[in-house]
């Protein structure tokens, strides 16, 4: 295997050659700065792109979730207030009739049960 010598290099003997392959060289360095300056500002703006995204993704969430949660505490106490209705309306029915008597299973823990009923009963209105 023989080695190129400067008298046997196409470029050295030819100086068309010599300048062509500067001039090749020149470009060539231009567009590697050029593709390195379109991947890396690419590269950025992607990643700005990308935080904007999930930033904005992030605060929209947020907002859906607080009204999702106002909305859900405004059901929630229009549910509670509709049951304490319906429970007061079942109180009013049931026990509207009768009158409300001590129970007498409670009347040793709370003596004051008993004194209460017997205070409560109306004298009689009867003649004697």
């Amino acid at each position: 295997m023989t080695t190129a010598s400067p008298t046997t290099n196409v470029f050295a003997q030819h100086p068309f050659f010599a300048v062509s392959t500067r001039i090749a060289n020149v470009y060539s360095e231009a567009i590697r700065q050029n593709m390195e300056y379109l991947t890396v500002s690419s590269a950025r703006i992607i990643q700005e792109q990308t935080i904007k995204a999930w930033a904005n993704a992030a605060q929209s969430c947020s907002k859906a979730l607080a009204e999702n949660v106002m909305s859900s505490q405004q059901k929630a106490l229009e549910r509670m207030a509709d049951a304490n209705q319906k429970a007061f309306g079942i109180l009013a029915g049931d026990l509207g009739p009768f009158k409300m008597q001590p129970m007498n299973a409670f009347t040793p823990w709370f003596p004051a049960i008993t004194d209460m009923a017997a205070s409560s009963k109306p004298a009689s209105r009867r003649a004697k």
